[in-house]
């Protein structure tokens, strides 16, 4: 039984790769807008199967014919249409609008409608519009909301299409002059609306999704049969070799993930955008940093899951090659926690789009607190692997004594290292040796599970997670403090210098000047008048921030 579950793991791992493999190679751009349109296409159909229910409905066309007496029922009819679908409706009275649901849009006339569907494309919306005849010179306007359309450059007017005719901000409308790949979106009665195109610059759609999904999927797989028959030689004697097989093939997929990056390449999640996060090659984004801690994770649960035959096959046992190797592992310990210190801190100051301030946490969004629970994750690793690292040099070693005179050797050589190179790093190794020595405590009193042991895990997790956020910030505070400086003392202000120039030329040729310098030379008060005439006319705008003073 349990050999027909690993082959029906394998085909589905393979299953998995081969799919993602297919999406990279076969679907083209094309493939993927026709999706894109084909959602549009369908919203647009809903709403307007929404609009043509409302006017089959005798009810609703009699309130509409008598909105100029009932204009409280018809706009109480038309809420709902407003808030849900973003649908507006207006009535037109001798091609003049008598009544509107809404006032962010109002077509001045209904003369340009058809009775199908029009879609107008104008600032600052673009919708479309469907036209019921009524009685004598009335009709009612459905107006249909498509897409946002400014004109101005501004961060907080988006141009996108509303997140009810399609989530994703990969389209926008073309031109006629585009020689780019577009599709067109056409009514529910069949008349053209406008055509699409994919923006410039990466984009996302359900096929990236799947392809994504496909390789997470079956590196799962690939982990899990790989952890099974590291497992089977772990128990025949090899455990030691097991580690180093799951270190390598740890190490081969965060290489085949840094080196395969076409959906770095193409996919506009926030996952691979290097604003969320971007470090080093080793961690260019957020994704990797999530790879690099999942493949930590799951090598430190692993050691964990086969830690007795870790013992039972030490190949150092109390003598000289026992003391190296436990003076190894202790440094390790040291190692691993500054690396820590410097990759953690990252989360914080290498993250230019997300809040990552704790006196705002209000204002964290999704990514802040995807960056809080890898912190957390990383810090809890830490400690699992400084106990994985002090069972085995207790183990080694067998003597409590010798075990704290190795641990004080290696923290006062790591603390002599970090005086003469990194001097933050003092402070922060005096905690993890301190968190170190209580750990091999109350594992040789074997208390680790007690409520004391408790205690110090959740205050170790508290005091190292503390140190290194504080480190993070001093230092987006101090780049912060560099770009001002960096600000204050710029030399030249470009622009006052271009004023200055101009005003100098129109100095010469004022002719309010003159006449005070010529006519009026004999004046007491000719200072102060050429003064209030320059500051007025020439230093009201840009130059006001400066302070002037004239002979």
């Amino acid at each position: 039984m349990g050999n027909r579950v690993l082959l029906l793991l394998l085909i589905l791992m393979l299953s998995l790769f081969a799919t993602a493999l297919i999406i990279q190679n076969t679907i083209t751009e094309a493939d993927m807008l026709a999706i894109n349109t084909e959602t549009i296409s369908n919203n647009i159909h809903k709403k307007e199967k929404v609009v043509e229910e409302l006017f089959a409905d005798s009810l609703a066309l009699k309130t509409f014919e008598n909105v100029e007496r009932y204009p409280t029922q018809a706009l109480e009819m038309t809420q709902s249409f407003h808030e849900e679908e973003l649908i507006f409706f207006y009535v037109y009275k001798n091609n003049k609008p008598i009544f509107w649901s809404s006032n962010l849009v109002v077509p001045p006339s209904d003369r340009p409608f058809v009775q199908d569907a029009t879609f107008i494309d104008t600032e600052p919306r673009s919708y479309i519009v469907k036209k019921k005849k009524l009685a004598q010179d009335m009709s009612v306007v459905a107006l249909i909301l498509v897409r946002r359309a400014f004109n101005h450059s501004n961060t907080y007017l988006t141009n996108r299409f509303y997140k009810n005719i399609i989530p994703s901000d990969n389209l926008e409308i073309a031109q006629y002059s585009d020689n780019d790949i577009v599709r067109n979106v056409y009514s529910k009665g069949g008349s053209y609306l406008f055509s699409v195109k994919f923006k410039e610059g990466k984009y996302h759609n359900v096929y990236l999704t799947i392809q994504l999904l496909s390789w997470v999927l079956g590196s799962i797989i690939l982990l899990s049969l790989i952890n099974r028959g590291c497992s089977m030689l772990a128990k025949k004697g090899y455990a030691w070799v097991s580690v180093v097989v799951m270190v390598a093939v740890l190490a081969l997929l965060k290489w085949v993930s840094l080196q395969a990056d076409w959906l770095l390449a193409t996919s506009s999640i926030e996952l691979f955008d290097p604003r969320y996060y971007a470090y080093s090659p080793f961690l260019p984004n957020l994704w990797e940093f999530i790879i690099t801690t999942v493949s930590a994770a799951w090598l430190i649960f692993y050691i964990r899951s086969i830690q007795v035959f870790l013992a039972t096959q030490n190949p150092c046992n109390r003598n000289f090659p026992a003391l190296v190797f436990a003076a190894v592992a202790l440094s390790s310990i040291y190692f691993i926690s500054n690396l820590s210190l410097n990759h953690l801190s990252t989360l914080v100051t290498h993250t230019s789009n997300v809040n990552m301030d704790f006196t705002n946490i209000l204002g964290f969004t999704f990514y802040s607190w995807v960056n809080v629970f890898l912190f957390c994750v990383n810090i809890i690793l830490l400690l699992l692997y400084i106990d994985f690292a002090v069972g085995q040099v207790r183990t080694m070693l067998g003597n409590l004594t010798i075990e704290i005179n190795m641990q004080l050797i290696v923290l006062i050589l790591f603390l002599f290292i970090s005086a003469l190179f990194f001097e933050q790093a003092v402070y922060y190794n005096l905690l993890v040796g301190a968190v170190l020595l209580v750990r091999s405590y109350t594992r040789h009193k074997h208390t680790q599970y007690s409520f004391f042991n408790i205690v110090i895990v959740l205050l170790s997790i508290s005091l190292l997670s503390s140190f290194i956020y504080h480190k993070s910030i001093r230092i987006v505070k101090q780049k912060e403090m560099e770009l001002t400086l960096n600000h204050l003392e710029a030399e030249n202000d470009l622009n006052a210098m271009s004023i200055f120039i101009e005003m100098e030329k129109n100095l010469a040729s004022d002719s309010t000047i003159l006449r005070q310098l010529l006519v009026d030379a004999a004046a007491a008060h000719q200072s102060q008048l050429l003064n209030n005439h320059i500051k007025t006319r020439y230093l009201n705008g840009y130059l006001s921030r400066y302070e002037h003073q004239f002979y």
